[in-house]
């Protein structure tokens, strides 16, 4: 038996393998890439409909601000910008809008949740439909503080009760075109007479 010793064909079968193996690892770093820039691009969407979704509550903060400072009336300077729409309907034909009805806790002539199909505001952020659903929660008489009540007793002053508390939950919710949706749900706290709001 002869032995061969002819190796000329283990370079080319040894280049070969180190090839397919660094093919192989090239397509799991080109996979791993792709399945990084998709995550990415998914925390970006969802983070920017978070933020949305927070502005949207906090445009429903300063509605209801403006509204404790203005009576509960909803003000005009919410009613005409073209970047907000509010549901201003008065479906009762009391003479106040479905909004100011709610502001003031009136439940009987606009029982409202979240699940409406027509929200409070819808405001126009970055291009984006951001809804925001104002609901009156309950109000809570404050007691009045060491200093009004000293005042009143000096004499210089009238003293005072305390003042009343509103509280309010206002949820936004934002919905990208590809149907993902981020909500915020916000409490609100406004002390009646000089709207100080929490």
């Amino acid at each position: 038996m002869a032995v061969l010793k002819n190796e000329k064909g283990v370079a080319l079968a040894f280049a070969l393998l180190i090839t397919m193996v660094l093919a192989i690892f090239s397509l799991v770093a080109v996979n791993s890439t792709g399945f990084s820039l998709r995550f990415s691009g998914e925390y970006r969407n969802k983070t920017k409909l978070m933020y949305l979704a927070d502005g949207g509550a906090d445009y429903g903060g300063g509605l209801v601000m403006r509204a404790v400072g203005n009576g509960l009336k909803v003000a005009a300077i919410d009613t005409g910008s073209a970047k907000i729409t509010i549901n201003n309907t008065d479906t009762n034909s009391d003479g106040v809008t479905d909004l100011e009805d709610e502001l003031k806790g009136d439940s009987v002539n606009d029982p409202d949740s979240y699940n409406d199909a027509i929200p409070d505001a819808q405001v126009d952020l970055a291009g984006e439909k951001v809804n925001v659903d104002i609901d009156y929660v309950t109000s809570r008489k404050l007691a009045g503080t060491s200093s009004e009540f000293g005042s009143r007793y000096e004499g210089i002053g009238s003293g005072s009760a305390g003042s009343v508390a509103l509280y309010y939950r206002i949820d936004s919710n934002n919905t990208s075109n590809a149907g993902k949706s981020a909500t915020v749900r916000a409490k609100f706290k406004c002390v009646e007479g000089g709207a100080r709001c929490l």
